[in-house]
């Protein structure tokens, strides 16, 4: 979960709430692909229209416990879907051993800005992967 996070900066909802089938689903030559549209999204819409955000992505889902019977693609250890704070604090223990560094979800987002505006200059690339505005991507908080 934590690899699909770093390299598609979604929020932290997108991620532990999208149902297989709906937001994640595979095609007939087997790709996987994930797809979030209108108020799924941060921005439900943009000029005018119903926004949507896709990707294709090359690793498959993993096998969780309850998966066949619990539409949300990510399950805790014990088969529930996540809630924020199950969430938040098991990426955060999870950095947290590996680099002894503090973590957050939304920290994601911004060290994702970050580093791809720095790499590009573009920061309405970032803007559109973080599905957001340019200005709310360049704004410091």
């Amino acid at each position: 979960m934590l690899c699909l996070f770093v390299s598609v900066p979604l929020r932290q909802r997108n991620l532990r709430e999208m149902p297989l089938r709906k937001n994640l689903h595979q095609d007939p030559e087997s790709r996987w692909h994930l797809a979030f549209t209108g108020e799924e999204l941060k921005i439900g819409r943009r000029r005018g229209r119903s926004n949507t955000f896709q990707l294709c992505l090359s690793r498959a889902r993993p096998l969780l416990p309850h998966a066949e019977t619990d539409p949300h693609v990510w399950l805790t250890n014990v088969g529930r879907p996540y809630t924020a704070d199950v969430f938040s604090t098991e990426l955060w223990v999870a950095v947290d051993r590996s680099l002894g560094k503090a973590f957050y979800p939304h920290l994601i987002c911004t060290l994702w800005a970050t580093g791809s505006i720095a790499a590009t200059g573009d920061p309405t690339t970032a803007a559109y992967m973080l599905n957001d505005r340019v200005g709310t991507v360049l704004r410091r908080d």
